[in-house]
Order: C-alpha cells, then sequence, then structure tokens
C-alpha cells in the first residue's frame, strides 16, 4: 500500500471510529435522559470529572462557543442535572457542578461505557491496548488543522 493510499484509509477509518463514538455518545445520552445530545453527554461528563468548573473551561474543553453552551447549560439545569452558581470572587464568572441526581445518573452511566469498553479491549492481548494507548496519545497532541 503506498503512502497515500494509507493516509486516505487513515482517513476513512478515523472518519468511522468518530461516527461510531457519536453514535455511542447518543446511546449513553439517551440513558441519561431521553433529550439529551452527544453533546450535552460530553458536557455531563467533563463537569463530572472537573467539577467546580468555569463555563468558558467547558467551551475550551469541548471547543464550542459559549452561546451553544449556554443552550446546552439552561436545558441540563432544566432537567435537573447541574447547578449554576456565580463566584464570590468575581461576579461574570459562573462555575458548574452535578446535582445530587446528576451526578448518580451520570456516574452510573459512565461506568456502563467503561464496562462496554472494557469488556471490547479485553478480547486484545495487552501490548495492542499499549499500542493504541500510544497511538491516540499522540494523535490527540497533534494540531490538526481548523476547517
Amino acid at each position: 500500500m503506498s503512502r497515500v493510499d494509507a493516509l486516505d484509509t487513515v482517513e476513512s477509518e478515523l472518519s468511522c471510529l468518530w461516527r461510531r463514538e457519536r453514535a455511542l455518545s447518543l446511546h449513553f445520552a439517551g440513558r441519561i435522559h431521553p433529550t439529551l445530545g452527544p453533546g450535552s453527554y460530553r458536557l455531563l461528563i467533563i463537569v463530572l470529572q472537573r467539577a467546580p468548573i468555569r463555563v468558558t473551561d467547558i467551551a475550551i474543553a469541548l471547543d464550542v462557543r459559549k452561546a451553544t453552551i449556554s443552550r446546552r447549560i439552561a436545558h441540563l439545569e432544566g432537567l435537573g442535572l447541574i447547578t449554576r452558581h456565580t463566584d464570590s470572587g468575581d461576579r461574570w464568572a459562573h462555575f458548574l457542578d452535578l446535582t445530587a441526581e446528576g451526578a448518580r445518573t451520570v456516574t452510573a452511566v459512565q461506568r456502563q461505557r467503561q464496562a462496554e469498553f472494557q469488556r471490547t479491549f479485553l478480547q486484545w492481548a495487552p501490548a495492542d491496548v499499549a499500542d493504541l494507548v500510544s497511538l491516540l496519545d499522540r494523535l490527540n497532541t497533534m494540531r490538526m488543522t481548523d476547517v
């Protein structure tokens, strides 16, 4: 296989992977609430991992505009999954945290997702998993051209 053919195959496989990840995120988002999409699911995971977290930091982490995040936050607040509070030292800064129900639900769904990944990758040789981790880390640290 030529280098050009190999790179075309990489592009195709990554596109497939990203489509599958979106579908998987949609599936798990639906386990939290039927009206949630993949973007809101990723937002909840970030809040679970980093709370309390500034709204601006979530927008940066997800690489989306603050207006997009604000709409998602309003929806998640309406569902009782997150709370927003103002920083006592900076009235313009808002922080997010999961509600008790949000933490319970998101944690349970995240554990289900992790269990599915573990079932999938338990079939792989440990060296193959280590290679995948190394390659994904390398890919994730690359700066891809913005479209």
